[in-house]
């Protein structure tokens, strides 16, 4: 299919079906001034160059496969700033999760002159000892992110890592080692922009031009990243369920892809308290007042692939009418154990 090379947009469509409509898309062309993101189109402006470029279009028309006359951007303030605003396309250029700093102290990197690959390891200056000089705080690089297995990734994500412009086709072409375009040229570095210069804090290519920058070719090799940001440690809710016999209550906590060595379970006399940890970074915990007391000897749980279930022994052998204690009920039938230790609420 064609790919449309509006800003903003870069979707690709079926010229069947382009209408006037089609294409959400900015019109102007970039503008970074003190710090600021925006389009000289509208008049919203953004701190960090990741939102800037998530920025839906403010104008809608035609999508269109004819790329513009490259240019650069508008740089208030700056050397290599024009007074001319020129279109560029930024199609080539993907997102990552790390913050972009327009203006960025080149101490602040140490480059790596025998090995460009190697994400390079960033100073913090501002950790002073009692001598007044600079304590170089190094900060150990983190693997890189990626797909987990359980992904569901749509045909046509694009791959979010710097400077790698490919998109999902399918498992077979776009996720199989044995493919070719299965290998991700990225930059794992940040961008630099620093006196008129801009490339990248992983490699030494410096260019001058906005678009030389962003068709600089990755200096690593690694796997595509198609899916989207996963959120970190979000507590989430799980329903839970019970049913009982005489002597048990069968408790089921739904929970999918729960990580057992990360996991906690404990039983008490009175209650449960649960901590789940779920591959997808998702967190259950939550502690379960039981209606009644339970033998905790004789009580087991066990992890399956969609629950956690709990075979708790009662302690007394009467029917719960619920799992957790309730006010709302005063009377329930029991098994074969006479009345119920409440009073009975006598009906008009």
């Amino acid at each position: 299919m064609t790919v449309c090379v509006h800003n903003g947009c870069n979707k690709e469509y079926d010229e069947s079906l382009n209408k006037s409509d089609s294409c959400q898309y900015h019109p102007g062309t970039p503008v970074f001034h003190e710090g600021y993101k925006s389009w000289s189109c509208c008049k919203k402006r953004k701190l960090t160059f990741e939102d800037f470029m998530k920025e839906p279009g403010c104008t809608f028309g035609f999508h269109d496969d004819n790329p513009k006359p490259d240019a650069s951007p508008v740089t208030k303030g700056s050397a290599d700033s024009s007074n001319e605003q020129k279109s560029i396309d930024l199609s080539t250029l993907s997102l990552s999760s790390q913050p972009f700093k327009e203006k960025a102290v080149s101490e602040n990197f140490i480059s790596s002159a025998s090995d460009p690959n190697v994400t390079p390891n960033k100073i913090d200056l501002s950790q002073k000892n009692n001598g007044g000089s600079i304590e170089n705080k190094v900060v150990i690089p983190t693997a890189p992110e990626e797909d987990p297995d359980d992904a569901v990734i749509e045909a046509g994500a694009k791959c979010r890592r710097n400077g790698c412009s490919s998109t999902f086709k399918n498992y077979e072409v776009s996720k199989d080692p044995k493919s070719p375009e299965s290998v991700c040229n990225f930059h794992p570095g940040n961008p630099l922009f620093h006196e008129g210069s801009k490339g990248w804090s992983c490699c030494k290519r410096r260019v001058l031009e906005f678009d030389e920058f962003l068709k600089i070719k990755g200096c690593a090799q690694g796997k595509h990243l198609f899916s989207k940001p996963q959120e970190k440690n979000v507590q989430v809710f799980c329903k839970n369920d019970f049913y009982q016999t005489q002597t048990s209550v069968i408790v089921s906590i739904f929970a999918k892809n729960v990580v057992k060595d990360k996991s906690t379970v404990e039983l008490c006399p009175g209650s449960i308290n649960v901590k789940l940890v779920m591959k997808d970074s998702k967190y259950y915990s939550d502690t379960i007042p039981l209606f009644s007391k339970i033998n905790i000897e004789e009580s087991s749980f066990k992890i399956l692939s969609t629950k956690i279930e709990f075979v708790l022994k009662k302690d007394d052998n009467i029917s719960w009418p619920s799992l957790t204690p309730t006010d709302k009920i005063t009377s329930w039938t029991t098994f074969g154990k006479g009345d119920s230790p409440l009073p009975e609420v006598k009906r008009s």
